[in-house]
This record gives structure tokens, sequence and C-alpha cells, in this order.
């Protein structure tokens, strides 16, 4: 029988857990299970949505300055785009 090291200190202290919770261990792996998948899904939605707004807002703010047809907002913005960009990534 192979014996995965510190796996006995794992069940030991998932049983004292599930005991003072009065709850059966699978259970709480589950509620664990759960709250865990949240937040990964949370922190995976905001490293995906901040590059994109980032990027979308440089390109908005290029845009405006291409319509107004200032060269040295055209210029600023364009700086600011591409610093957008390497923010984003």
């Amino acid at each position: 029988m192979v014996v995965i090291p510190g796996s006995e200190l794992l069940a030991a202290t998932l049983n004292v857990v599930s005991q003072s919770l009065q709850i059966p261990v699978i259970i709480f792996l589950l509620i664990f299970a759960i709250f865990a998948g949240g937040i990964l899904f949370g922190v995976l939605g905001v490293i995906i949505s901040i590059p994109i707004a980032l990027i979308l807002f440089g390109t908005i703010d290029l845009g405006k300055a291409v319509m107004a047809g200032d060269d040295k907002k055209i210029k600023e913005s364009q700086k600011m785009l591409l610093m957008r960009l390497i923010y984003g990534v």
C-alpha cells in the first residue's frame, strides 16, 4: 500500500473539522469545493475582463480623438492606447 506523505494529518484534520461542525466529511468537502470553485470563477472573471476593458476604453479614447481631429490629442491617445495594451497583457 502506498502512503502519501501528510495524508494521515489531512485525514485527522478533516475528521476533527467534520466532528466539530457535526457534518460528514464528504458534505464538508462538497461545501468547500463549491466555495473554492466560486472564488476561482471570480478570479478568472477579473483576469479576463480587466485587459478587455483596458483595450476597449483605449480604443474609445482614440476614436474620440480622431473624431475631434486634433493631432495633439491623437498622439496622446495613441500613446495611452499603447500603454493600456501593455497593461492588458
